[in-house]
Order: C-alpha cells, then sequence, then structure tokens
C-alpha cells in the first residue's frame, strides 16, 4: 500500500474512531452526572464533540510529524519520543479546540478554568489509558503468529481426539445382532 493510500485509510479511520472511542468517555461522564440515561446521552454527545477535534490532532501529528522526528537511540527514548509525548501534546491541543469550539457554540458552556483543567486532566487520563491499552494488545504480526500457531494446536488436538474415538468407541450394532 502506498503512502497516499495509507493515508487515506488512517484519516477514515480518524474520522470512525470517535463514535467508538467516545462510549468509555461517556460512560464516565454520565456516571458522574447521576442523570441516569440522560446523562449517558449527555455525556456521549460532549465526548463526540471532544473526541473529533483530538483524534484529528493526534492524526495530524502521527500522520506528518513523527515521520520526521530523527530516530532516538533506545526504545525507551523512541516510545516517550515518538509515541507518548507527540500523542499527549496533540491530544492536549486538540482539547483546547474542542474547549473553544465549545465555547464559540455555546457561550460559558466550559465555565471556570478549573473545568478547563478537569477537561485536560480527562484528556489525559483517556490517552494514557489508550496508549496502555495498544501497547498491552500485541502486534497484528505476533497476533496472526499466535492464531495460526492455535488453529494448527487445534487441529492436531481434534484429529487425535477424533483417532482416539474411533479406536476407543464400541461398534453400533442395530437390530440385536452382533
Amino acid at each position: 500500500m502506498n503512502r497516499s493510500a495509507r493515508h487515506l485509510h488512517s484519516f477514515v479511520r480518524a474520522l470512525v474512531s470517535p463514535w467508538v472511542l467516545a462510549l468509555p468517555i461517556a460512560a464516565v461522564l454520565g456516571t458522574i452526572d447521576y442523570l441516569g440515561l440522560l446523562g449517558y446521552q449527555i455525556g456521549y454527545s460532549v465526548a463526540l464533540f471532544f473526541c473529533y477535534p483530538i483524534v484529528l490532532c493526534v492524526w495530524i501529528t502521527n500522520t506528518f510529524v513523527v515521520p520526521k522526528l530523527p530516530a532516538a537511540r533506545s526504545a525507551h527514548a523512541q516510545l516517550w519520543s515518538h509515541e507518548l509525548l507527540p500523542t499527549s501534546l496533540s491530544a492536549i491541543v486538540g482539547a483546547l479546540v474542542g474547549i473553544g469550539l465549545m465555547e464559540y457554540r455555546v457561550a460559558g458552556s466550559i465555565g471556570d478554568a478549573v473545568s478547563v483543567a478537569q477537561v485536560l486532566l480527562f484528556t489525559l487520563l483517556f490517552v494514557a489509558l489508550a496508549l496502555a491499552g495498544a501497547h498491552a494488545l500485541p502486534s497484528r504480526d505476533r497476533q496472526a503468529f499466535r492464531e495460526d500457531d492455535t488453529f494448527s494446536m487445534a487441529r492436531s488436538l481434534r484429529s487425535e481426539l477424533l483417532h482416539r474415538m474411533r479406536d476407543d468407541r464400541p461398534a453400533l450394532h442395530f437390530g440385536g445382532h452382533r
């Protein structure tokens, strides 16, 4: 797949992912508000409103900025300089864009500086959770290898069990004759 096709594919994924990413955020916001189902619906709307600018800022950073960064000397430095720091900073910028858009749409909806700080802290919390989840999952290659290995083990186990069943089962006789 060429570079422009990869960019387009990742952009489409960036447009779709906020619908899913907003779910855990809505769960937290809806639980905090104590409004029942309405709180979750409001939380989902607010989460979507913030997820789009955050995801788009992270996409822009990961697509156009991170590839131009020089390689780090160690894996730890690479993780820090190419994932944690750029993702966190671009997510904060996206959250600030979301705050600006929310204030532009409904003046006074964000409130005071404490509310802005809460939005930024929630942003960092969910970015940390997303990065931790991404690194906890095995890579596609390792996952494919594990699935291949699992399927081959399952096939061999199945054939061994079928072989034993054929050898151990009594013959079936119909009509009472042996």
